[in-house]
């Protein structure tokens, strides 16, 4: 599964095409002409078949491995899932010095606010998958989470918003 995200600046990102019913038609690397507005945030959870998959992958035209063609194999199995992001979602691309900085800010402004929780990813994934806090016990420790996440949560816990930093710059 992988998420997609409504931006203004498509071109910068993995790109999805949807067609008129939701379903996703293509998936596009830095596009020079974007086929959509939603890119993809680099949230990734694949099943036992990825690294097998990822094998078979060829160099991408700038001599990269690129994660789109392995987005883009499974889509080709009919087994890729796109969940979208609400507006109610905030993602921070930290790809720039400038971008890093602003989402050094807001995890901070975060970090004294009552009403803001921080969270890694791993924690916020276990938690989706409905692992209660005292499963979670012990389960992260000693591990390193390069992907930030906010969320806000209202008066009677019900998320309302996630802010997620691009992990391979941090």
């Amino acid at each position: 599964m992988i998420f997609a995200y409504q931006v203004s600046d498509p071109s910068h990102y993995g790109v999805v095409e949807f067609d008129d019913d939701g379903k996703v038609i293509s998936i596009e690397e830095k596009p020079l002409k974007p086929k959509s507005t939603y890119a993809v945030p680099g949230i990734y959870f694949y099943d036992a078949k990825a690294p097998a998959l990822a094998r078979e992958l060829k160099p991408s035209d700038r001599g990269e491995l690129e994660i789109t063609a392995l987005n883009n194999a499974y889509l080709e199995r009919g087994e890729l899932r796109v969940e979208v992001l609400s507006r109610a979602t905030t993602w921070l691309d930290t790809g720039t010095h400038e971008s890093l900085y602003e989402a050094g800010g807001l995890i901070e402004r975060c970090s004294t606010e009552p009403a803001c929780v921080l969270a890694t990813s791993s924690r916020l994934a276990a938690t989706r998958a409905g692992l209660s806090t005292s499963e979670l016990g012990g389960l992260f420790q000693g591990s390193r989470d390069n992907c930030l996440l906010v969320t806000q949560m209202s008066s009677n816990d019900q998320e309302y918003g996630t802010a997620t930093a691009r992990s391979d710059t941090i």
